[in-house]
């Protein structure tokens, strides 16, 4: 897989965006439809996550001094998404309750998305070179390729714990073999 030139703040912007407009349209859609589009957006954000986690989060505490308690914030407000991702992939989809808590987590995924490029992505701009978020984003690039074996798993699956072990260590070899790369 060939990997962009984009820095890091360009490429998660992107995706915050695109994330976003994928949870308005699960938003809007029927019952009957939603169920794919769900776990897409289940997998979407998964491999966001992680791939941030692996990425974002420690180049943001290498690059910015005594930045480790804006990024452990930020961490803590994605793993709060999270466990309300996995509470929502387990209610029925047919129960109007369901419609409710999907709103309740789009508000908590736009405040954090907003957060995060106010807090992480601003601040990092400022404290890496030009290089160094192209580097990162180098990095983010591959772990999201390392991803590209769960495109056919559900919510249910792709949320499990020890998928997720599974995901996160292939990520950070993908990482590792970015970094490698770009050292030659």
């Amino acid at each position: 897989m060939a990997l962009s030139e984009q820095r890091i703040n360009e490429l998660l912007v992107r995706d915050h965006e695109r994330i976003r407009t994928t949870l308005e349209q699960v938003e809007s859609m029927s019952d009957e439809a939603i169920g794919p589009y769900f776990d897409e957006l289940c997998r979407e954000l998964v491999h966001h996550e992680t791939a941030e986690e692996l990425t974002l989060y420690p180049a943001f505490k290498e690059h910015v001094a005594g930045a480790d308690s804006i990024a452990d914030a930020v961490s803590a407000e994605q793993d709060k998404a999270e466990a309300r991702l996995a509470e929502l992939a387990a209610e029925d989809r047919t129960n109007p309750a369901f419609r409710q808590s999907l709103a309740v987590f789009r508000s908590l995924v736009i405040e954090h998305t907003g957060h995060e490029e106010r807090a992480l992505l601003k601040v990092l701009e400022t404290h890496a070179s030009f290089d160094d978020l192209v580097e990162i984003g180098r990095r983010y690039e591959a772990a999201l390729g390392a991803a590209s074996q769960d495109q056919q798993l559900d919510a249910d699956a792709v949320l499990r714990i020890d998928h997720r072990d599974a995901l996160r260590d292939a990520m950070r070899q993908a990482v590792a073999r970015a970094v490698g790369a770009s050292r030659h």
